[in-house]
């Protein structure tokens, strides 16, 4: 399932060259696209963190903003639909990308609208009425902190109070650092396309606004990932307009600036750590003995049972049709948990959790006899509940990520 993700996330690249050839006539540049958009950081990220369904995006994505270019409505409209159908709030995203349409292209403003009034619409019918039909009567990502339980009472408190909205971009070093790790290695060419930035506002304000899951903020996992087709498109604007600049000496111009992005490409990418540099350590390619001790304790977990799993073993879990990363699935009574608590890992393999707070939880669980070992080899372990800790498990920390 993971291969399969990283597959169809790197298709995501193909209309974006397309899309660039067709814009900036550069086909270094285009190239460089490709490039950018693969190795953006955030991509890196979602691709190393296990399945999600926002890996399909990026392609349909993609494929809206090449055939509005082309003008082929008929494969727009399809492409929209396809997106829309990835996740509950991409609407609000492709309804960014309706205002930019219209204000780039007046003379479609009709389908421009229809974009916007699409996007919204569905949104709004999804999480208002669809989501909390099938769930427990409420959206299941309710809890949004300070500003509201659910996404209609965070636009009301923003409208009531626009300065809100402004707060949520600056009051947290990390929410800054984000935003600079996006721009970074496109040289921050988006700015030269300032209606670009509409579809990036709309992605940071969806997340900065969210004060309950403060890992929103991070330029990790999932909820980074849109970034990365936003960014590519942006740049593709900004590089044809400042490419005209330079009039007779555009093209090389172009070729300068395209060098200059792959070196902030591959700076970003040494400086920050990004998960490709592991190609470039020979402890990727040594088999560890943690590694044996996974695959051996993993063998203890029933095909048919609901497993809460560590975010590192998750993956190798996925086949499974109850299946939730460690600690989401304890207030289910999920009949087993797997664990991986060797030394030296990446607090990116516990999710949002953390290795400290896993190994307390773990104990917690054992002593209070709701779950005992069944298997354990090395550091690695699975447990099977025993009782039902439903209701009985209370922590000063959120043990759901949608946990109020």
């Amino acid at each position: 399932l993971v291969s399969v993700q990283a597959v169809v996330t790197a298709l995501g690249a193909a209309p974006l060259y397309y899309l660039s050839k067709k814009i900036t006539k550069h086909r270094l540049f285009s190239l460089v696209v490709i490039i950018g958009y693969l190795l953006f950081y955030s991509l890196q990220w979602h691709t190393f963190s296990g399945f999600h369904e926002l890996a399909f995006l990026p392609l349909t994505l993609g494929a809206v903003m090449y055939f509005w270019e082309t003008k082929n409505q008929k494969f727009y409209w399809l492409s929209f639909l396809l997106a829309l159908l990835v996740k509950e709030e991409i609407g609000l995203l492709l309804a960014a990308f309706g205002l930019w349409a219209l204000l780039n292209d007046r003379k479609r403003w009709k389908q421009a609208i229809l974009s916007i009034v699409f996007g919204l619409g569905a949104t709004a019918f999804l999480v208002g009425l669809i989501m909390p039909a099938i769930g427990d009567g409420t959206y299941r990502h309710s809890g949004f902190g300070i500003l509201g339980e659910t996404p209609f009472e965070v636009i009301l408190n923003v409208l009531k109070n626009p300065l809100v909205l402004v707060r949520a971009f600056i009051d947290s070093p990390v929410k800054i650092n984000t935003m600079f790790t996006a721009f970074w290695p496109w040289g921050f060419l988006p700015i030269f396309a300032p209606s670009t930035l509409i579809l990036v506002f709309e992605q940071f304000a969806s997340r900065f606004l969210d004060y309950a899951k403060t890992i929103r903020w991070t330029p990790y996992f999932a909820y980074s990932l849109p970034m990365a087709t936003i960014m590519a498109w942006g740049s593709i604007y900004g590089f044809n307009n400042l490419q005209k600049r330079f009039k007779k000496k555009a093209y090389f111009a172009g070729s300068l600036i395209a060098i200059i992005i792959v070196g902030l490409i591959v700076a970003e990418d040494y400086f920050l750590h990004a998960p490709i540099n592991s190609l470039f350590k020979r402890a990727f390619y040594r088999h560890e003995s943690w590694m044996t001790d996974n695959l051996e304790v993993l063998k203890c977990v029933p095909d048919d049972v609901s497993v809460s799993a560590q975010n590192s073993l998750a993956p190798w879990l996925s086949q499974r049709m109850k299946i939730k990363v460690f600690p989401e699935g304890l207030n289910q009574g999920f009949e087993y948990i797997a664990l991986d608590l060797h030394k030296g890992q990446s607090e990116n393999s516990f999710s949002f959790f953390g290795s400290e707070k896993t190994r307390l939880v773990m104990n917690d669980l054992i002593e209070r006899g709701f779950y005992e070992p069944v298997c354990s080899q090395g550091e690695a372990i699975v447990l099977k509940k025993i009782k039902d800790p439903v209701g009985k498990l209370k922590y000063p920390f959120p043990i759901e990520m949608e946990e109020k």
